[in-house]
């Protein structure tokens, strides 16, 4: 099943909201070149390309949270390197049987369903604790 990217998914820095929509869409890519068997090096290309792009989103969104204060960075973080961790085990399950029918479904699963999760919860939290910050800041209406 397509992962399937929601406005209500949005945290409201725009940055952050393009990767977010760019990562649904790179990983529908590498879920269906998996179900259609369109070759291992297309799916090897789209692991490799996800697997940096995750790393620069990460990055760059654990700089936003130190940058705002946000409480939440140390959880946050976990998330992203036990993510970091468990797709690269995947790759390598992958590069070691190619894209066979019981990887296709283990990747589907646990990537969509993280995404999921993480957007849904995690990200809109901070989400949340950046829209307070910015209302905290706005000058109050005369």
């Amino acid at each position: 099943m397509p992962l399937r990217w929601e406005p209500s998914l949005e945290i409201g820095i725009a940055e952050v909201d393009e990767q977010h929509r760019e990562l649904f869409r790179q990983v529908n890519d590498l879920l269906e070149a998996m179900r259609s068997r369109r070759g291992a090096e297309e799916v090897q290309r789209l692991l490799a390309f996800l697997e940096r792009y995750i790393v620069e989103h990460f990055a760059a969104e654990e700089r936003l949270m130190r940058e705002a204060g946000y409480p939440g960075l140390g959880p946050h973080r976990v998330e992203h390197r036990e993510f970091v961790r468990d797709f690269q085990s995947l790759r390598g399950d992958t590069e070691a049987g190619g894209p066979s029918p019981a990887v296709v479904v283990r990747l589907n699963v646990w990537l969509c369903g993280w995404l999921r999760r993480h957007a849904s919860d995690t990200d809109q939290a901070l989400g949340r604790f950046l829209a307070e910050r910015r209302a905290a800041r706005s000058p109050a209406p005369i």
